[in-house]
């Protein structure tokens, strides 16, 4: 699932589709997109309360110093989107 809120419309993609061609073409995998301010807000304010609720627990989440975060994210088989 992937929450954004792009010029203040709420947008909320729910579904499984894995990054490669054949996911797409054979496996009929798909997503789901709604525009949606209710449905972002709702599954925003449950993640924020989870996310809360995780850290009152002192879970703490690591990342490697050697990590590095990719230049391009795949949005769909023929869709990316650049980074930075």
């Amino acid at each position: 699932m992937i929450l954004a809120e792009i010029d203040g419309q709420g947008w909320v993609l729910v579904g499984s589709l894995n990054g490669g061609e054949v996911s797409a073409k054979l496996n009929r995998e798909m997503c789901l997109l709604v525009a949606s301010d209710e449905a972002y807000q709702y599954l925003a304010d449950i993640f924020w309360y989870d996310w809360r609720a995780a850290m009152k627990r002192r879970r703490i989440f690591v990342v490697e110093q050697s990590h590095r975060c990719p230049s391009q994210l795949a949005i769909s088989a023929r869709t990316w989107l650049r980074l930075g």
